[in-house]
Order: structure tokens, then sequence, then C-alpha cells
């Protein structure tokens, strides 16, 4: 066990300290990369949400105006019921009955009708309908993630500079001074911590979201609706490209489409995969280390190799010394 920590104290910093900094380099470089995608796709879908709501503003107020004109007509009908009633009691109380009971006939099948419309039209419901509540959770994924890979990339910097120092002075000062074991061990406990805490942030929300990008920017451009023309113009000239192209002029590059371009400048999920893999390098590395010392080294596989490069490197001359000897030898001979 002693012989575990002690190749864990002199190896597992310098493991921490490459494997941050080649995720902060990472996420640094596809953060400035998404930078743009994010950008463009946050002003599309925020145009495309007030672009609804003014839709909806339109409707709500048309169906007020129509509104507004029924107590008209209803005024007019007390006003001759109540001189009705003023001239011949006994004519309104028949006129009434006859009219209750035609209104009761006539309401339900207008009941019946209005049912059956409102069922026809949630039938035929168009699901490619873009929605306010969609499109705000589509804008709410894309915030997360952009926010995390940068909040992500900040934390990794802070541990690494906390880090760095105390790895050199337990290396190059006083490797056997307790208290300055103490504190590197504790750095070395936070990093990992650290790494932990990351690992649950890159699988939700990073890969999660990078997973769901391509089926987003479908989503947007391709099957949903609708698609405001003039925020389809500012995505061409932003990404240089069409959507509605030909593909004899996509091959022979006189046109691009948009759909590739856009995806590419989103956050990738090979590269969240790629940095949940350097992320898990340091625990791999300590089960390795304990697994070699526990089982691996006295197997017999690895017992013969390490048998047979003690003997390589035994015949072969290590020192110039051995080499200038043995060829000086030689030429005596």
């Amino acid at each position: 066990m002693k012989s575990y920590k002690k190749k864990v104290d002199y190896r597992l910093g310098y493991c921490l300290i490459l494997c941050l900094a080649t995720i902060a380099t990472i996420l640094i470089i596809y953060g400035l990369f998404f930078l743009s995608g994010y950008q463009e796709l946050t002003t599309y879908v925020n145009g495309t949400i007030d672009y609804l709501q003014g839709q909806e503003s339109i409707s709500t107020t048309a169906d007020y105006s129509t509104s507004t004109e029924l107590p008209s007509s209803t005024t007019i009908t007390l006003t001759e019921v109540e001189s009705m009633e003023s001239t011949e009691i006994e004519e309104v109380s028949n006129e009434t009955m006859v009219l209750l009971e035609a209104a009761t006939s006539t309401m339900m099948p207008t009941e019946t009708s209005a049912m059956e419309a409102t069922t026809t039209t949630a039938a035929f419901v168009d699901p490619n309908l873009l929605t306010v509540a969609e499109l705000t959770s589509i804008y709410d994924n894309l915030n997360s993630s952009y926010i995390t890979v940068w909040n992500l990339a900040a934390m990794n910097i802070i541990i690494l500079i906390l880090l760095i120092p105390f790895t050199c002075y337990f290396h190059q000062r006083s490797p056997t001074n307790k208290i300055a074991k103490l504190l590197y061990r504790i750095a070395l406990f936070i990093a990992l911590l650290f790494l932990v805490g990351q690992l649950i942030f890159l699988i939700s929300p990073l890969f999660v979201s990078a997973y769901s990008f391509p089926g987003i920017v479908d989503r947007l451009f391709v099957t949903g609706k609708p698609q405001d023309p003039l925020l389809l113009a500012d995505m061409e000239s932003s990404y240089a490209c069409n959507f509605d192209y030909h593909e004899l002029l996509v091959q022979y590059r006189l046109q691009d489409p948009c759909i590739p371009k856009i995806k590419n400048s989103l956050f990738p999920a090979y590269t969240v995969i790629m940095l949940i893999v350097i992320d898990l390098i340091p625990f791999a590395f300590l089960i390795y280390t304990y697994a070699w010392d526990a089982c691996i080294k006295d197997a017999g596989i690895v017992r013969e190799a390490r048998y047979r490069v003690e003997v390589n490197n035994q015949r072969r001359p290590q020192t110039r010394e051995q080499i200038l000897t043995k060829t000086l030898g030689r030429e005596i001979v």
C-alpha cells in the first residue's frame, strides 16, 4: 500500500495537470467556434417567437372585435321583449315559451356542430407548427449549453492554477515533508472531486444538448412552420449559404446548403465524448496503478515479458564507457 501511495503522489499530479489543461483548451477552442452558431440560432429563435406572438396578437384582436359586436343584438332583443311586456303580458308569456322551446331545439344542433368543428380542427392540427413553448425550450437548451461550456472552461483553469504550485512544491523541494504532502493530497482530492462534478455536467446538459442539436436544426429549418423569410435571409447572409439550392450547383460548388453549415457550427457530440474520456483518465490511472501492484505484475505473461526486458537491458551496453570499451576491445582483437 505504501508503494501505491508513493506512485500516486509522484504521478497523479502530472496526470491531473495534463487532463485539466487539455479539457480547458478544447472547451475554449470549441466555445469560440460555438459562439457564432449560438448567436445566430438564438437570434433566429427569438425572431420566430416574436413572429408567432405577433400573429397571436392579431388573431386575439380579431376575436375581440367580433365578440364586441354580439351584445348589440342581444340588447335590441331585450328592449323588444320589454316593450312587448308593457303591451300584452299574456302574449309575451306564450311567445317566450315558444321561443324557449325553439331555442332549446336550435341550441342542440348548434352545440353538436360546434363540437364537431372543434374535434375536426383538433384532428387536423399541423404537427409541424412551431409553438412559443417549444421555441422557448430550444432557446433554453442553447443557452444552457453555451453557459456550461464557458463555466467548465473557467473552472478547469482555476483548478489548474491551484494544482500547479502544490505539485511543483511537492516534487522539487520537500517530498518528505508531511505538511507539504498533506496540502498536496488535499489539492489532488479537490481536483478529483471537481472531475466527478464535471463529468455530470458533461453528460447533462452538454452531451444531451449536443446530441439533440442536429434534430433542433432540422426542426427549425426543414420541418418547422412558420419560417419568416426575413430571418432566413439573415441566416443565409451570416453563413454565406442557401436554403433553396440546386443539386447541380452544389456539385459544382456554386451554392452551399445551409443545414450542414449550421449543424457544423454547433457543439459536436463526439467532442463531448472525447472530453468525457479525458475526464476519466485520472480515475483509470488510479485503478490501473492499484491493479498493477495487486495482480497484474505477478501474472505469468507479464512476469515473462518483464524478465525478457530485463535480460535485454543487461545484454545491451548502457553507458558510453561500456560502448567505448566494447568497440576498443573489438579493434584490438
